[in-house]
């Protein structure tokens, strides 16, 4: 028989239990819930850290790359790892809370299926009243829906919690390929500065080694100077010949020692000669031999590139000279006298031919540069070299040797004195013009000379440029705006008897009209040669 009592009994019971699994689910909902809550909270303040971190990179980045780039790669290194060791915390912690959530569905699931044993029981126990039946089902029915919608809301925050989750860890990966970048560009960087010292170091070696040459040259120029200046001393006070010539001898290298010798005999001889032909009513000067290479400054080098003397490959330089042709020395007084032309500047145009200048036809005229404004000139006469001659200004020297011409080259001996070098084709090619590590190979001396000449040159009413005029022109040379002109000078011939003339005019000259000047007249000549001819060796 049916025990109703007992029936409502265990009905009240089971929902009794009902409600505190609705309960409990309801705790473990709010448990759920603060802990979702407690997790987002938690990735927003990881993300804040987060992004502290990627400004903190890049203020470490750009402002201490050079004095901490070690020390700041490796915090930063520490703290992305720490950061990924926390996103690793947070993982595990989520997959803990899909655990519970598994529990709870399994919970619910019991609840569930407790509830359809409850329908079967009720469906079998006909006499329970269906308005407390439908009650109870509409209260599990209830239950269960909002059971199943805080699952799903549960779902939800967990699939957005595995979004950010992916955002994060794409967030890393980012600022590791940032990191790696910036490693990337500090190695490039060393490597630029490492190779930034080489160089300078490579420069400075090249430097000290262009310095000791010049000191050397310098030496063995002031060597000379002081033989030259007791070979001068013993001619002029013969009584102490010996002495002298012996100190100087020996602070000759041994070629020139040798010359030195050979000449001296040859001086004796001479001597002797000039003695027995006391007839002869001319002014005689000894003027020692002065060193092979032109350099009235030791600051100057006279080194002509190899790039440049391929030039003139093709045209072999070298002039034999006897002794009788190596002493001869004009002054330009002379010179305008016996051949036409200026008295000064550096082109003297023969424009009223004197008679030698008709007889040994002369080209376009005479040509007198320095040697301190001209550190490539021809070393020796005969030698091919370039002059730097073509700036713009008011005499339009930029204008001048566009065009092949031949003209005598004179280059001068002393202060007042010019030694004849040969015959020259002077053309200036205004693309070859210096280029810009051409005139950085020259010394600091030289270019700033220069840039005073294109001062002056530029404003011939100044005498004397500011300074500030100067440093402008020195600044565009170093930009490559303005380039040094280079002319070259390409010896053509060597006219002795020109020399020879000089030395000693034609008879059919008036002998009253010669100028009584040191520098015009020579030791005798032995021989007049009749012939003028360029020996190549």
């Amino acid at each position: 028989m049916f025990d109703n009592d007992q029936f409502v009994a265990d009905l009240s019971e089971s929902l009794s239990m009902a409600l505190r699994s609705k309960t409990t689910l309801g705790l473990a909902k709010k448990a759920l819930e603060d802990e979702n809550f407690n997790l987002k909270q938690l990735l927003l303040s990881e993300r804040e850290k987060f992004h502290a971190l990627e400004l903190k990179y890049a203020q470490s980045v750009a402002m201490k790359l050079e004095r901490e780039q070690a020390q700041g790669s490796s915090v930063l290194v520490n703290e992305l790892e720490d950061a990924r060791a926390q996103l690793t915390t947070k993982d595990d912690r989520i997959h803990e809370l899909e655990a519970e959530l598994a529990q709870v569905q399994e919970t619910c699931c019991e609840l569930s299926n407790q509830v359809q044993q409850v329908q079967m029981e009720a469906e079998q126990h006909q006499e329970v009243s269906d308005a407390k039946l439908e009650k109870l089902c509409q209260d599990m029915n209830h239950s269960l829906t909002n059971a199943s919608m805080e699952a799903m809301e549960s779902e939800n925050k967990m699939f957005e919690l595995q979004t950010k989750l992916q955002i994060s860890e794409q967030q890393n990966a980012d600022v590791q390929a940032q990191l790696a970048s910036s490693q990337l560009s500090l190695l490039s960087l060393q490597q630029e500065h490492e190779s930034v010292l080489r160089v300078l170091h490579r420069d400075q070696d090249q430097a000290q080694q262009a310095v000791s040459e010049r000191d050397a040259k310098i030496a063995e120029l002031l060597q000379s100077l002081e033989s030259i200046k007791a070979q001068s001393t013993a001619k002029r006070n013969p009584n102490e010949v010996p002495a002298v010539a012996q100190t100087s001898t020996q602070a000759m290298p041994l070629g020139q020692r040798e010359q030195t010798t050979e000449r001296r005999s040859a001086e004796q001889n001479e001597s002797s000669q000039g003695a027995s032909s006391s007839q002869a009513q001319r002014l005689t000067l000894v003027i020692p031999r002065r060193p092979t290479t032109i350099q009235l400054s030791a600051t100057f080098s006279v080194c002509l590139p190899s790039a440049r003397q391929d030039t003139f490959k093709d045209h072999p330089s070298f002039v034999h000279l006897s002794e009788g042709f190596q002493n001869h020395s004009f002054s330009r007084g002379y010179l305008m006298d016996k051949l036409g032309g200026a008295s000064q500047g550096l082109v003297a145009k023969i424009v009223n031919k004197k008679s030698l200048s008709v007889l040994h036809g002369l080209g376009s005229g005479l040509l007198f540069p320095r040697p301190d404004l001209n550190c490539w000139l021809p070393t020796m006469p005969g030698a091919h070299g370039y002059m730097f001659v073509g700036l713009q200004g008011g005499g339009k020297d930029h204008e001048k040797f566009l065009q092949p011409a031949k003209w005598s080259l004179f280059l001068p001996k002393d202060k007042k004195s010019w030694e004849y070098y040969g015959e020259y084709e002077v053309h200036r090619v205004p693309d070859l013009d210096l280029s810009l590590e051409e005139r950085q190979s020259f010394s600091p001396e030289f270019r700033r000379g220069y840039c005073e000449i294109t001062a002056q040159k530029a404003d011939t009413k100044v005498k004397h440029p500011p300074e500030s005029k100067i440093l402008e022109i020195q600044e565009k040379y170093d930009q490559g705006q303005l380039r040094v002109p280079c002319t070259s000078l390409k010896c053509i011939g060597y006219n002795r008897q020109l020399v020879l003339d000089l030395v000693t005019p034609p008879a059919a000259e008036d002998s009253s009209k010669r100028p009584r000047e040191e520098a015009s007249q020579v030791q005798p000549r032995a021989k007049r040669v009749k012939t003028s001819s360029l020996q190549i060796q």
